[in-house]
């Protein structure tokens, strides 16, 4: 009997250290997608235009901001000069802003604009927020 308990306790331990590791692993890889929620955007034309739902979404390994809103009134009442806005994303990590991407786009014609974030989401550093300014594109 005594062999029979040791055996027991083997299987039970072996099985527990298995399955904790493969909980280990799920809560790593939950943990490496948390950056997702990890954003602040800045809307500098929030007097025109009033973002409702923003998230960080990935297609083909490239990460956009999806911005769901609804224009409040045009932009050129927020001082801008054309329909065009402009967008820049930075990653924040302590005192560090790292530069990711900028470009031109507009809020006409739909409810729901995507930004692109960056080339490829692994150039976002890890356990960095990401910071996202929308603002009036400069006319020349």
């Amino acid at each position: 009997m005594g062999f029979t308990k040791l055996w027991q306790g083997l299987v039970r331990f072996f099985v527990v250290q298995k399955y904790s590791l493969l909980l280990m692993v799920l809560v790593s890889c939950a943990v490496a997608e948390a950056p997702d929620d990890n954003f602040d955007v800045n809307n500098s034309l929030s007097e025109c235009i009033r973002l409702t739902q923003q998230e960080i979404i990935t297609i083909a390994e490239m990460p956009f901001l999806r911005l769901t809103y609804n224009a409040i009134s045009s932009t050129g009442h927020c001082g801008c000069k054309s329909a065009i806005n402009g967008f820049q994303s930075y990653a924040k990590q302590d005192d560090f802003k790292v530069f990711l991407m900028s470009g031109n786009f507009t809020f006409m014609g739909a409810s729901e604009v995507r930004l692109p974030l960056a080339a490829q989401k692994k150039l976002i550093p890890n356990g960095s927020k990401i910071g996202v300014d929308i603002f009036c594109a400069q006319n020349e």
